[in-house]
């Protein structure tokens, strides 16, 4: 895995513990574990369409010099 790609996968994990600090605190407030997990799930998803985006750009940009 490149250090990019390692990058985009810190930035959704990041993402995703926020989401799932909300997610448990709103939705699962009894049992906080299932919300960190879920929004992890969710980052890390966020974060492997972070790199699709930033790949599909950057191929866009060589191709349209």
């Amino acid at each position: 895995m490149s250090k990019k790609s390692e990058n985009y996968m810190a930035q959704g994990i990041a993402i995703g513990i926020a989401l799932g600090v909300a997610l448990g605190l709103v939705l699962f407030p009894e049992n906080f574990a299932i919300g960190i997990g879920l929004g992890l799930a969710l980052g890390v998803s966020i974060g492997a369409g972070l790199e699709k985006e930033a790949e599909k750009i950057k191929r866009d940009e060589i191709e349209g010099l």
